[in-house]
């Protein structure tokens, strides 16, 4: 738990599981060197940067990580939790008042905790500027079962990444009238 102005996080070459409460100060979330954190990450307000550079990044928080920059590359992955609470509640996972720049090789993973049989578009991201290094369907990683489309596009227009969560159809999945 970090409170007041200031809450730096650093993760160099480290491995962290819990939770980050930043509370309502300013900072900065860095992960870099092959980092891996898992767990958590609130913060109440304030100023939060957040830099994910040749390390992993799963925020299992079920709030919207509000930040003013976000930084991604050097094949960095963002882990995020999707339940039926997100899906019902509209909001971004990620909400990025200033610049949001994305490498090419950046990967986006779903981490699936509720199953729905309902189709769904999910905000994972909006920025008040996006940069995509690349293309952003090829930066997914939804490893989904077979009964399941999943994708990660950019809304024309947008400064935005949508998750979109497809149950397919009878016919795609190949059954015959009896299976279905």
């Amino acid at each position: 738990i970090f409170r007041g102005a200031g809450a730096n996080v650093s993760l160099n070459g480290s491995t962290m599981t819990g939770a980050l409460s930043l509370g309502g100060g300013g900072g900065a979330l860095s992960f870099t060197n092959g980092s891996i954190y898992n767990g958590d990450i609130t913060a109440a307000g304030g100023a939060i940067s957040m830099l994910v550079n040749n390390s992993t990044m799963n925020n299992s928080g079920d709030g919207t990580l509000n930040l003013t920059s976000m930084s991604v590359a050097n094949a960095g992955k963002i882990g995020f939790v999707i339940d039926n609470a997100r899906v019902t509640g509209g909001q971004p996972i990620f909400n990025v008042t200033g610049a949001a720049t994305i490498a090419a090789d950046t990967t986006f993973t779903p981490i699936f905790q509720e199953f729905t049989n309902r189709n769904f578009t999910l905000r994972v991201l909006n920025a008040g500027t996006l940069n995509l290094g690349g293309p952003v369907a090829p930066m997914l990683n939804a490893q989904s079962p077979y009964l399941f489309e999943v994708g990660l596009t950019q809304p024309a227009g947008t400064n935005a990444l949508d998750l979109s969560f497809r149950v397919k159809g009878v016919n795609e999945l190949g059954f015959n009238t009896r299976q279905a």
